[in-house]
């Protein structure tokens, strides 16, 4: 199952800034068109994982560190 297209996305200034807000975005997105299309709960949370893991693979080391807590 493949959720992302194959080209990674230009990185931009506020890449920091709206990541999370695209990953929510598209997340959130997913859940709801396979939960409204008759999805099951257990197999849309495993798919939903699954995507985490691909945007995951998406994000530069920078994006991924930026605003963690140090401690």
């Amino acid at each position: 199952m493949t959720f992302m297209k194959a080209s990674k996305p230009s990185m931009s200034p506020y890449a920091g800034e709206t990541a999370p807000m695209w990953i929510e975005s598209t997340v959130v997105g997913y859940i709801t068109r396979e939960m409204t299309g008759g999805g099951r709960a257990t197999t849309v949370s495993r798919e939903a994982l699954v995507l985490l893991d691909e945007i995951e693979e998406l994000l530069s080391d920078r994006v991924l560190g930026y605003a963690v807590r140090a401690g």
